[in-house]
């Protein structure tokens, strides 16, 4: 009639091991999306009006890691072009999404609504009203325009 001790424990034992095994989880998809992360930022690097092939832009980035001696059979130009121009604007946008993913995460954590959005409490309004502001006051923006 009444449950057992051992029902109890088995199920805690089972609800522990399964809280477990989706952390695991979310470890696992969060390792596989950061190694998917790596050739898709590579990839972006060559994309542009000078297509520089996938191994010439891995030659590239792994020439400049320490302990790593790789002869540079490429032109100095696509050097430049890939260091300085293309890498740091695929960064840049790697880490703007990592940013806005986890605003948005938190924003569904914090009012717990799956479908909430920066329109909820007007951030979307006033980031605007404060580029409005900035552009009307010819603010210096260090720089960039």
């Amino acid at each position: 009639m009444f449950p057992s001790i051992a029902g109890r424990g088995a199920s805690t034992i089972d609800l522990s091991t399964s809280r477990l095994l989706r952390r695991r989880g979310r470890i696992y998809a969060l390792v596989a999306l950061a190694l998917v992360l790596i050739p898709v930022m590579l990839i972006g690097v060559g994309i542009g009006s000078i297509g520089i092939p996938l191994s010439t832009t891995c030659k590239i980035v792994l020439s400049k890691l320490p302990f790593m001696s790789i002869a540079s059979d490429w032109p100095a130009p696509l050097e430049t072009v890939v260091l300085d121009i293309r890498m740091p604007r695929v960064v840049l946008a790697a880490v703007a999404g990592a940013a806005l993913s986890v605003a948005g995460a938190t924003y569904q954590g914090l009012f717990r609504n799956p479908l909430a959005d920066p329109y909820l409490i007007g951030v979307a309004q006033g980031a605007g009203l404060g580029a409005v502001v900035g552009f009307m006051l010819n603010v210096d923006w260090g720089g960039w325009g």
